[in-house]
């Protein structure tokens, strides 16, 4: 059986933000019971940096920054 997640996470703030740092936890771990055929994580506006590794417990983990330039 396949399924296809879609999620999506929005952010509202009550002033400007200039910079915004995430860490999301969204790929689901390949197991003996499951595989992950295709992950992926798309940001908006495009991230000033991102990175991506495996935590101790074996979990994809993506960091990315997002700024926004001073008007």
């Amino acid at each position: 059986m396949k399924y296809h997640v879609l999620h999506g996470t929005s952010y509202r703030y009550s002033q400007p933000v200039s910079l915004c740092h995430n860490q999301v936890h969204l790929t689901p771990r390949s197991t003996l019971q499951q595989r992950c055929l295709q992950s992926r994580v798309d940001v908006s506006p495009l991230p000033s940096c991102q990175s991506g590794w495996t935590d101790y417990f074996g979990n994809q983990v993506h960091f990315f920054s997002v700024e926004t330039p001073h008007e």
